[in-house]
């Protein structure tokens, strides 16, 4: 469904409703297969699994995990509920028929190519549903199934094990074809009246046949509605076949199960059973394969005579540059755009060839293309530079396809259209964007940096410490905030000057970006105040790198006189505290350093629990130098 055009409100009800749609019809399936099964035996046929294939085939991968939930609390109904199975069987079954469908959906989605819907019109597809996308998923989902039984009721296991995966595997061929047929956009319903009539006889003949061939001589003469699956297939495709297996499928095993089909007395159980999926998987895999044939020859024929109205429409009704080159570059044919564009006429078209229109730029890359098309390579589209009949440079841009007869390279039909208009104003528009991107890296750089130091400005501080709080409550890792003061700075600035003074500023900030890692945030946070954002780093790492800091700033020199720094330090761990409070907290600790001496570092952590530079200067001085 088209996203841009459907509110989201109409598109939840819509998956909603696709949501129960899959419940309830997951159940029902559930439950016809059970009634379609011989008396205190597994299924023959288990419709869910075809349902539980089309369904993820259909859905986006991300929407899985809904039908997944939807298809275990319907087994759940079904399973514990209705038939009294242990929840822990119950999840064993789902886990097995989830498995089937996930692996059959995931290797046909793979075969139909990561940007198409998968389709059984194509035979391709049909025999790798057949073979790797139904079959061979039951098989190991039904090894799971099989061992779960045989662990509960101490059931035989491959006797089990082969009704499981023959069951599961008949449920994908006969039922998945129905709802994919049914979604499928390349095929076509009946539109006439005629055709809808017709679609009820051949319903009706195929019921009337197969009831009659089972009840007479069995899967003996059954397989006498091959004739009318193939009038099925002919007239109404794969829709038609899908809808007729299923018929097929449900009649055999009803007469089978409830009335009794003439078997041998010598065969088992378990040999009638096997007999019965074994007609209906050749039946719905033959039926499947014609289907998917007439689809192609089909499509075929109709991009054939499309193709041909197209061509004709081409060449007589054409705006655009079209003409068609022999193998040996001369041109055979121009359109009359094509000859006004370049101011040829038709007299010079005679002796006219590629070589001789071309830029003596493009002449190589044109000779090398050429070669290319005749030896069976292809490109979606080209550009070269022509010269018309006067001496101007035009640039074209179009599509090349080479035309063949009996494997042999005949023409090169090539459609192009004039664009140096559009050329020339590619160019003017690019220079245009790269002088507006580096006026807005200009300004964008001016608006988060500060124009002495050259570090981050307060405001984009402010906004990276609000990103990083984000970080702490989803991750709950630790956060480090560093406010460092310059001691005394206005009595340096009142000896030095205010020139000095920005020197020291400058030569502040410098020191602090060659002390933090690269990921840490330093900016200018007013006057002679500067912060310092830690991510991933915890009081006593922070509180290490803030000593080294204020001990390479009191090492100077500072033009004679000291220059020493206070340092406050908070760190939060968790999502109790946010940005404001950990300014609050590193302005206290701050405000401790200078009001304890200045030049010094004090920690203090989300629980205002507070570490004095006096109390752990010595223990820093026994921890390594590196955070």
């Amino acid at each position: 469904m088209n996203s841009h055009t459907t509110k989201p409100g109409t598109q939840q009800l819509l998956f909603g409703s696709v949501v129960a749609l899959f419940f309830v019809s997951y159940l029902a399936a559930a439950e016809l297969g059970k009634l379609l099964s011989f008396p205190n035996q597994l299924a023959t046929l288990w419709p869910p699994s075809g349902i539980y294939l089309a369904a993820l085939l259909m859905a986006p991968r991300r929407t899985w995990p809904v039908f997944m939930a939807a298809a275990w609390g319907a087994a759940l109904i079904f399973n514990v509920l209705w038939h009294e199975k242990s929840i822990l069987l119950h999840t064993c079954f789902w886990f097995a028929n989830t498995l089937e469908a996930v692996l059959g959906a995931a290797y046909l989605r793979r075969l139909a190519g990561p940007q198409q819907q998968f389709t059984l019109s194509r035979l391709p597809n049909v025999l790798g549903f057949a073979c790797a996308g139904a079959i061979v998923p039951s098989a190991l989902g039904a090894c799971i199934a099989t061992a779960g039984m045989h662990a509960a009721y101490e059931t035989p296991f491959w006797s089990v094990w082969r009704v499981w995966w023959t069951a599961g595997g008949l449920g994908n061929l006969i039922v998945a074809p129905i709802f994919l047929s049914l979604a499928d956009p390349l095929l076509r319903l009946p539109r006439r009246k005629w055709d809808v009539a017709e679609a009820f006889i051949a319903g009706a003949a195929l019921i009337g046949l197969a009831s009659w061939s089972l009840r007479v001589s069995g899967l003996t003469t059954a397989y006498a509605v091959f004739p009318v699956l193939l009038w099925i297939a002919l007239r109404f495709e794969l829709r038609g076949i899908a809808i007729a297996n299923f018929l097929l499928a449900v009649i055999t095993l009803w007469q089978s199960a409830r009335l009794g089909l003439p078997f041998s007395s010598n065969e088992s159980l378990g040999d009638r059973v096997l007999m019965i999926q074994t007609f209906l998987g050749v039946t719905a895999i033959t039926s499947l394969t014609i289907a998917a044939t007439l689809a192609e020859r089909r499509r075929a024929w109709d991009d054939s005579q499309a193709s041909e109205v197209r061509y004709r429409h081409l060449f007589e009704n054409m705006s655009d540059l079209m003409i068609v080159l022999g193998t040996d570059g001369r041109i055979q044919y121009a359109n009359n755009a094509w000859k006004s564009a370049l101011g040829y006429d038709n007299q010079d078209l005679v002796t006219l060839a590629l070589k001789d229109f071309v830029s003596p730029d493009d002449r190589l890359a044109c000779e090398q293309l050429l070669q290319g098309f005749l030896s069976g390579k292809t490109t979606d589209r080209i550009e070269l530079r022509w010269l018309t009949r006067a001496g101007q440079t035009i640039y074209v841009e179009g599509t090349c396809d080479l035309r063949t007869e009996n494997g042999l390279p005949k023409q090169i039909y090539s459609i192009l259209r004039d664009v140096t208009e559009r050329k020339v104003s590619e160019q003017q528009n690019a220079d245009y964007q790269r002088q507006l991107e580096s006026t807005n890296a200009k300004l964008r750089s001016l608006s988060i940096t500060d124009a002495l130091t050259h570090l981050y400005n307060r405001r984009f501080f402010q906004q990276k410490l609000e990103e990083e709080f984000d970080r702490v409550r989803r991750y709950g890792s630790p956060l480090s905030l560093l406010l460092l003061d310059v001691d005394h700075f206005k009595s340096f600035n009142d000896t030095f000057g205010h020139l000095a003074g920005d020197r020291v500023l400058c030569r502040v900030g410098e020191l602090l970006m060659e002390t933090v890692r690269a990921n840490d945030i330093v900016a200018r946070y007013g006057g002679e105040e500067f912060a310092a954002l830690l991510p991933m780093t915890d009081l006593e790492s922070a509180c290490r790198l803030a000593e080294r800091i204020r001990r390479a700033i009191e090492a100077g020199p500072w033009y004679g006189k000291p220059i020493t720094v206070s340092i406050g330090v908070a760190s939060v761990t968790n999502d109790q505290t946010n940005a404001l409070e950990l300014i609050h907290l590193a302005d206290e600790a701050l405000y401790s350093s200078k009001q304890t001496g200045r030049n010094r570092v004090t920690g203090m952590d989300s629980r205002r629990q507070t570490i004095l530079a006096l109390d752990w200067a010595t223990h820093v001085e026994n921890l390594s130098t590196t955070r």
